[in-house]
């Protein structure tokens, strides 16, 4: 039987290969699964066959083998949040990373941003320190001629000073008359005496040595008479005669002090403003180079620039307020030579 049974297992189907033959106790659509336990003392062993020998040898498990056991729905529910317990800390493993990383990155962008920015602003300090530089080297050549010009507008004050000085000093040396009548190709013997009987005749004095220069101002137009500048050698006799202008009244003629460019402007100014106070109703009066106006003076920009040339020329000579003291308006003062005649 043994050697049958041998026999049998051996042989084998083409076919059936593949089929999955099913153990002893196995459960059917047709036969209920039971459980046989062969230690029952009720069992008889005729019961048992070779066929049920093998299947219940074949049906026992391997000692080696685990036991299972049946899964319940607390178990199931752990496994399920120890997986996703597992799946968030993955996850959250991830989202570390990926935020680190993108910090980083930001991080090393704004680094590069960073050092380009601040390579730019030192460009920009080395060019601002090179302009500030360029800027001190002109202000300090500016300086230095700014100094210069000081320097040469301080001579040229002090040349115009003098000169204005000595103008000033010359001016109290000449007189201008005006309303002589002028002859054509008249000589200047011819002035010169004629210039002399008028001095004679009005203020009866005689000029003849007194004379330095006589002039007419401008050039000659035919039915006009040009002012002439007489220029005499002492200042007294020049102080002497404008003294006694008032005498040159209804005479057609006129003697006034010689001004310069700017003294005339100053008396212009004057002028205007004397005739503005007399037309408001004041007493005003121009009485050296300055304007009265009821009895007090009215300072203006030009007289004062008058005044101060009056005061330098006062101060290159100091003697002229001491002989003015001695001045008096009568000819016998003067020893005055009596005129000759009349040419």
């Amino acid at each position: 039987m043994s050697h049958k049974a041998e026999l049998e297992r051996t042989w084998s189907c083409q076919p059936c290969g593949n089929v999955t033959r099913r153990t002893r106790n196995d459960n059917t659509p047709t036969r209920q699964q039971f459980e046989q336990n062969l230690n029952d003392p009720d069992m008889s062993i005729d019961l048992l066959t070779n066929d049920d020998q093998e299947a219940s040898t074949s049906t026992q498990p391997p000692k080696d083998t685990p036991t299972t056991h049946n899964f319940t729905m607390d178990d199931l529910s752990k496994l399920l949040d120890i997986k996703l317990e597992n799946n968030k800390k993955s996850i959250i493993i991830d989202l570390k990373t990926t935020i680190e990383s993108e910090i980083n990155k930001a991080i090393s962008k704004l680094r590069q941003e960073i050092t380009q920015h601040t390579i730019i602003l030192k460009n920009d300090q080395e060019k601002i320190k090179n302009d500030i530089h360029n800027i001190n080297q002109k202000i300090k050549k500016l300086e230095l001629e700014n100094e210069e010009l000081k320097k040469q507008m301080q001579e040229i004050r002090k040349h115009d000073h003098t000169s204005n000085s000595e103008k000033v000093v010359d001016n109290y040396k000449k007189i201008v008359l005006y309303g002589l009548k002028e002859y054509h190709q008249e000589t200047e013997y011819d002035l010169h005496s004629r210039i002399i009987n008028i001095f004679h005749e009005i203020l009866d004095i005689n000029i003849t040595g007194y004379l330095e220069e006589v002039t007419r101002i401008g050039k000659f137009r035919p039915r006009q008479q040009r002012p002439i500048v007489i220029e005499l050698i002492s200042k007294r006799c020049t102080k002497y005669i404008l003294q006694n202008a008032k005498q040159f009244r209804n005479t057609g003629l006129a003697i006034c002090e010689h001004l310069d460019q700017q003294s005339l402007q100053t008396r212009k100014k004057l002028r205007e403003g004397l005739i503005l106070a007399r037309k408001r109703g004041h007493h005003a009066i121009i009485r050296n180079n300055a304007l009265i106006v009821n009895g007090s003076v009215v300072q203006t920009q030009a007289a004062t620039t008058t005044n101060n040339c009056n005061e330098s020329s006062k101060s290159i000579e100091p003697e002229r307020d001491a002989e003015n003291t001695s001045y008096a308006t009568n000819t016998s003062s003067y020893n005055f030579q009596p005129a000759s005649g009349y040419l």
